[in-house]
């Protein structure tokens, strides 16, 4: 692997059309050496211009499930860029970050709720609402039904103590 310093050598020892087809991809930057002239070559950095991947975004959101809210700003810096840029690309695909955060917490309730040993309680926790009664109004609004009459419906006992 070559060092940023090692490219600055070959830099000044490369020939003018060497230099403009050498690229190479470093820290998700796209780094294109082009000469200002065939004694200074000149150094310019790029970020990819690719969509954020929304898989991507979704594990981000899963990894703060557990112990927070996931943040718009959190997901954003993990994929170094900006909170603007972020919600723009997702724009782009046909989401919005909330929409993401709510289906990624409907999904781990879901999930939960089929495991006996997890109380209503526990899984509000997981899921990073404050307090069962809020999970289980968003539970309702997204099944319509309580995650003790979902577990039912599947033929689970619900545990409810813990």
């Amino acid at each position: 692997m070559l060092r940023f310093s090692s490219w600055r050598a070959m830099a000044r020892s490369a020939s003018d059309q060497a230099l403009e087809s050498q690229l190479t991809f470093r820290m998700g930057l796209l780094i294109h050496i082009k000469p200002l002239s065939a004694n200074r070559p000149q150094l310019r950095v790029k970020t990819m211009n690719q969509p954020c991947s929304i898989e991507t975004c979704r594990r981000l959101i899963a990894e703060q499930l557990p112990s927070r809210y996931p943040t718009i700003e959190y997901t954003a810096c993990q994929l170094r860029i900006s909170v603007r840029t972020l919600q723009r690309r997702l724009r782009a695909q046909g989401f919005v970050y909330e929409d993401l955060v709510e289906g990624v917490r409907r999904e781990v309730a879901c999930r939960l709720l089929l495991e006996l040993e997890t109380s209503i309680a526990d899984v509000a926790r997981a899921a990073a609402y404050t307090d069962p009664s809020s999970f289980s109004r968003a539970f309702r609004r997204w099944k319509g039904m309580s995650p003790q009459a979902y577990r039912q419906r599947l033929g689970l006992q619900a545990n409810t103590r813990r």
